[in-house]
C-alpha cells in the first residue's frame, strides 16, 4: 500500500493521524468519475457563498483529481474483486451524505461529470429560524450545451414529483424554479431554483439564497465565505504548510453551525429524544472550535499517494461573566472555557512511529495529548451530561472508597503515571468486510508497576473480567456474562415500512 502524509495544525500545535475514512470516500466516490476537462478562469465558489456557509467542499481541477487517483493503489484497488465490499460500503456512506443533492435539486454529483469544466462548489448555509438551504456552482466554460442538456434531465425529473416550473428574470438572467410539493407524509414543500450566468451553472432550495450568489457573481460588495476569518485561517494555515502545492480538493466546516443547519432538515414529523448535547457542548466551551478545513492532494508519482492537510481555528474565549478570559489554576488566563480545555495538545520532539510496531497496518495515528488536564476538566461535562452538579466528583469518591469497588484514587494512581503520547493503531481480518476492522489503542506510562497495580484492582472488582497471560505479560480481558433468561421476540417487522426515516 502506498504511503499517506498528512499535517495537521491545532491553533499553532501540530498532530499526526491518519487518513479520514470519510475524505476517503469522498474521494472515492467524485474520483471514481471520468473527468476530462479543460481550465478556465471564473468566480471562485468561495467567493459566492455567502459567510453563514457552514459546510464547504470545492473540487477545483477534476481532470488532475480523477487522473491521479485511477494511478494511485488506492484508485486501483477498488477495482479488486475481493475489496468489493469494502468498496461499496464507502460509496455507500458517500452516496447516503450526498443523498439531499438529489432530494433537494433533482440531480447529484454524478450528473455533472459530463456539465463541469472547471470548479465545482458545494456549500451548507445557516439561515436564521429558516431551514438551512444548499448552494452548487458548477463552472461550465465550454459546456453549456451539456448544461442545458441536464437542465432538461431535472426538469422530468422534477416533474415526475409534481413540482411545477415557473421562469422570472433577474438582471437579465433567467431564473427557472420548480415548485415541489410533499413527497411523502412528514416532508415539507420545496423550491428548486436554477440559472446560469457568466459560465455558471448555479442553483439552490432557496430563492434569497440564489440571488445573493447571482449578486456576488455579478461582482456587487456583500459578504462572502471568502470574508470569514475561520475560513480565512484554516486555507491560510493549509496553504503555508502546501508550500506552493495546489489541492485538488478543498473542504471547510464550522463545526457548531453545521450541526445546527443539519437539524433544519429533520423531518417535520421526527420527534428528537434525550439530551440535547450540541447545547451541552456549545456551553461547556467547544463553541471556540470556529472552523475546521483541509487540503487533499493526490500525488501517485511522489513520495505520498495521499496527502492531506487539516487546520482548526480556535481562537481563545472570553469569559460570558466580565468579558475577561477565564482565570487558570495558575493565576495565568486560560486560553477556553470549562471542557473545552481538555484539547490540549503539547507539542513533542519526536512523533516517529514506535520501532516494535508491526510493517503492516491499516493505519496508525500518533499524538501528543495532555492526560492531566484532560482528567482535570472533564468533570464539568460529565456533570452536564448526568444532569447535576458533582456527578463526576461522586463516580471518583465511589471508585475510590467503596467497599465493593476497586478502592482507586483514579488521579493519584492512574492519571499521574500516564504519559502524553497517545497512540491508535487498526488492521482488518481477512476477508475483508464492512466489520473486519480492528482498533488497539496504547498509552505511554511513566511507571509500568504502579499502572499494572492499578488495573489489577481494577479488573479484580469487575466478576466480568479475566486474567490471562501472554509471553509473560498480564492481560486482563472482559467477557459479558451470557443472560440465561430465555430470548423474547417482540419483532414488528411488519409495521418496520412505517418508521419515520429520518433527515430528509
Amino acid at each position: 500500500m502506498g504511503l499517506t502524509r498528512q499535517d495537521h495544525t491545532l491553533t499553532n500545535r501540530t498532530i499526526a493521524t491518519g487518513f479520514p475514512q470519510s475524505l476517503i470516500s469522498g474521494i472515492v466516490l467524485v474520483a471514481g468519475l471520468s473527468f476530462v476537462l479543460p481550465a478556465s478562469a471564473v468566480v471562485p465558489s468561495d467567493s459566492l457563498m455567502p459567510p453563514t456557509t457552514r459546510g464547504y467542499l470545492t473540487i477545483g481541477d477534476l481532470k488532475t483529481l480523477s487522473l491521479n487517483w485511477q494511478q494511485t493503489q488506492f484508485g486501483q484497488l477498488v477495482h479488486d474483486e475481493s475489496m468489493r465490499p469494502f468498496v461499496e460500503d464507502l460509496k455507500r456512506q458517500s452516496q447516503s451524505k450526498l443523498a439531499n443533492v438529489r432530494a433537494k435539486l433533482g440531480l447529484e454529483i454524478g450528473d455533472l461529470q459530463n456539465v463541469a469544466g472547471g470548479e465545482i462548489g458545494l456549500g451548507l448555509v445557516e439561515r436564521k429560524n429558516d431551514r438551512a438551504a444548499l448552494i452548487l456552482t458548477v463552472d461550465i466554460t465550454g459546456r453549456r450545451r451539456q448544461a442545458d442538456d441536464l437542465l432538461r434531465q431535472v426538469d422530468r425529473e422534477l416533474k415526475k414529483r409534481g413540482a411545477k416550473q415557473s421562469q422570472a428574470d433577474s438582471s437579465g438572467t433567467t431564473f427557472v424554479s420548480y415548485d415541489i410539493p410533499p413527497q411523502r407524509q412528514g416532508d415539507i414543500r420545496r423550491e428548486a431554483l436554477y440559472f446560469i450566468q457568466d459560465n455558471m451553472l448555479c442553483a439552490s432550495d432557496n430563492r434569497f439564497e440564489l440571488m445573493e450568489v447571482q449578486r456576488r457573481l455579478g461582482g456587487q460588495p456583500g459578504d462572502r465565505l471568502k470574508d470569514a476569518k475561520p475560513y480565512q485561517e484554516t486555507m491560510r494555515r493549509c496553504a503555508e504548510e502546501a508550500n506552493g502545492l495546489k489541492p485538488e480538493l478543498r473542504w471547510f466546516t464550522e463545526p457548531i453551525g453545521y450541526a445546527r443547519a443539519c437539524r433544519t432538515l429533520r423531518r417535520t414529523d421526527r420527534k428528537r429524544y434525550g439530551k440535547d448535547y450540541l447545547k451541552i457542548l456549545t456551553a461547556q466551551g467547544f463553541d471556540a472550535i470556529q472552523g475546521i478545513g483541509g487540503f487533499v492532494n493526490l500525488s501517485p508519482s511522489g513520495t505520498f499517494e495521499l496527502l492531506h492537510r487539516t487546520a482548526i481555528y480556535a481562537p481563545p474565549q472570553k469569559s460570558e461573566q466580565d468579558g475577561n478570559k477565564q482565570e487558570g489554576e495558575n493565576g495565568g488566563p486560560d486560553k477556553y472555557r470549562l471542557a473545552m480545555r481538555m484539547l490540549n495538545f503539547p507539542n513533542g520532539k519526536n512523533l516517529s512511529p514506535q520501532a516494535w510496531l508491526p510493517r503492516k497496518l491499516a493505519t496508525y495515528r500518533t499524538m501528543n495529548v495532555n492526560i492531566a488536564d484532560a482528567f482535570k476538566y472533564f468533570g464539568t461535562l460529565f456533570d452536564a451530561i448526568a444532569g447535576y452538579e458533582e456527578a463526576f466528583d461522586g463516580v471518583l469518591e465511589g471508585l475510590e472508597k467503596d467497599p465493593y469497588g476497586p478502592q482507586v484514587d483514579v488521579e493519584k494512581d492512574l492519571i499521574a503515571h500516564l504519559s502524553n503520547r497517545v497512540t491508535m493503531v487498526t488492521d482488518y481480518e481477512v476477508p475483508i468486510t464492512t466489520k473486519s476492522e480492528r482498533v488497539l489503542v496504547m498509552l505511554e506510562i511513566k511507571d509500568e508497576n504502579a499502572i499494572q497495580a492499578t488495573i489489577e484492582r481494577f479488573m479484580k472488582s469487575d466478576p466480568n473480567a479475566y486474567r490471562r497471560e501472554f509471553e509473560g505479560k498480564v492481560v486482563w480481558e472482559i467477557i459479558e456474562a451470557d443472560d440465561d433468561l430465555p430470548e423474547l421476540d417482540i419483532s414488528i417487522s411488519p409495521l418496520e415500512p412505517l418508521a419515520p426515516v429520518g433527515e430528509e
